[in-house]
């Protein structure tokens, strides 16, 4: 009769580790929420002074142009920094514009959004370093 009860016993038990395998690996991922969120806050903040942190750089992109991104979101927020980007190589001056490796990683931290990376050209380097506050 034992031998019966933990054989019943065993499918459960393989299903409730499953179970919690499953809401462990959903629980090390941030939620949708906090992605949406690092997205507008990077929509807010970070691309309105695009423009600004490529001018010492001498324009907007060039023949090569190299983006990297890391963070929640990154799949949203590429096609708007492309478009950006478009933009306002289309704006600048043929002359003014160079190669432009662009380069951010994010991650959400204490109710913000740090921003981390580079802007490369061939003749200059400039670091992001920098915190928004994410909001509700």
């Amino acid at each position: 009769m034992r031998v019966r009860a933990r054989r019943r016993l065993i499918p459960w038990l393989v299903l409730g580790l499953a179970a919690a395998a499953l809401l462990a690996s959903t629980a090390l991922r941030p939620p949708r929420d906090s992605q949406a969120r690092a997205v507008a806050a990077l929509e807010r903040e970070f691309l309105p002074t695009l423009a600004a942190r490529l001018a010492p750089h001498g324009g907007a992109g060039g023949r090569a142009l190299v983006i990297d991104l890391s963070g929640p979101g990154r799949v949203a927020f590429r096609p708007q920094l492309e478009a950006r980007l478009a933009a306002l190589a289309a704006a600048a001056p043929a002359g003014e514009q160079m190669p432009l490796h662009l380069s951010l990683a994010w991650n959400v931290e204490d109710g913000a959004l740090r921003v981390r990376g580079s802007i490369r050209t061939l003749r200059l380097e400039t670091f992001v370093e920098e915190r928004y506050p994410l909001g509700p």
